[in-house]
């Protein structure tokens, strides 16, 4: 059985609410003789939270993470972050999702049904562009950034494509034949 004395290590009395808990209810504080912050871990989250919600607390709190950001430290901090392989696939994941409504899982399981090949032009890609509707914003697929693009110029009208694949058939015969030159039939 536990003495009256390890009881009272084990336990504190929180300075906001006046409740004695358990040490391990309490945040640890370097600075304090007991080694543990004054007030539990309840009590000063609500603090800090009333407090971040002040005008005041918004205030000093924008302007603490401005000026670290801006500092020497924030922006190696910053920069170390970008530069490694977690926080590129963060950032990837972060962009696939706010732009897309996808995730990194769904792209890779896209990518992986696919083979890795272009729809468009039949090639292997390492990376596939993800191609979408303008006017619902939902994905089709995934095409290779020049086939993307092509879609792109083409504002994803069926009819400009045909005109162009017309157009090139044209040509095509016309360099076979060595025929006069006239243009094609377009339609619209």
């Amino acid at each position: 059985a536990k003495s009256a004395n390890s009881r009272e290590v084990n336990m504190k009395t929180c300075s906001k609410c006046s409740i004695e808990k358990p040490l391990t209810e309490f945040s640890k504080d370097k600075r304090a003789k007991s080694g543990f912050y004054c007030a539990c871990k309840t009590c000063q989250n609500t603090f800090n939270k009333a407090y971040r919600d002040s005008a005041v607390g918004q205030k000093q709190t924008k302007a603490y993470g401005k000026s670290y950001r801006d500092s020497p430290e924030g922006k190696a901090k910053r920069k170390a972050w970008t530069d490694s392989s977690a926080g590129k696939e963060a950032r990837r994941n972060h962009n696939l999702k706010t732009n897309y409504g996808i995730t990194q899982q769904e792209y890779l399981f896209m990518y992986k049904q696919q083979e890795g090949i272009c729809p468009g032009c039949d090639k292997y890609f390492l990376l596939l562009s993800i191609d979408h509707c303008h006017n619902t914003l939902k994905v089709r697929g995934l095409l290779c950034n020049s086939c993307n693009v092509a879609l792109g110029y083409a504002d994803d009208k069926v009819s400009i494509l045909k005109n162009l694949i017309e157009y090139l058939e044209y040509y095509e015969q016309l360099a076979n034949n060595k025929a006069g030159l006239s243009s094609p039939a377009i339609t619209t």
